[in-house]
């Protein structure tokens, strides 16, 4: 028998291990308020119980392969499935105009480094 474990590209929006407090993707609502992208692309249902994960960032790649390494190891798995697999890696279009925009000081809110 071989044992096949989900891996998926979200975590408890509620819940979550501090380890993925950093790795969130955040979008603006309608009034610009910052809010987590919850479960899916938000194109066909919102499961507000998921948060999904910035893909943007490689701290994610690397923490989602560490996990899978762990999994090997310590329960010795035989392999992963990947949830929604057609969809990975969710990454969004980016809001230019949150990325460009000028502070109070008339200065970009953002670095070249964090838009990159």
């Amino acid at each position: 028998m071989k044992i096949v474990v989900d891996c998926l590209a979200r975590v408890s929006s509620s819940r979550m291990h501090k380890k993925y407090r950093e790795l969130i993707n955040y979008g603006l609502d309608e009034n610009g308020k910052k809010k987590i992208m919850y479960g899916t692309d938000g194109r066909s249902m919102n499961y507000e119980d998921t948060a999904i994960l910035n893909y943007r960032k490689k701290r994610t790649w690397d923490l989602l392969i560490e996990e899978i390494i762990e999994l090997v190891e310590r329960f010795g798995i035989s392999g992963i499935h990947l949830d929604n697999g057609q969809a990975w890696p969710q990454i969004f279009k980016l809001d230019t105009d949150e990325l460009y925009r000028l502070d109070s000081d008339r200065r970009r809110a953002y670095t070249d480094r964090e838009i990159f």
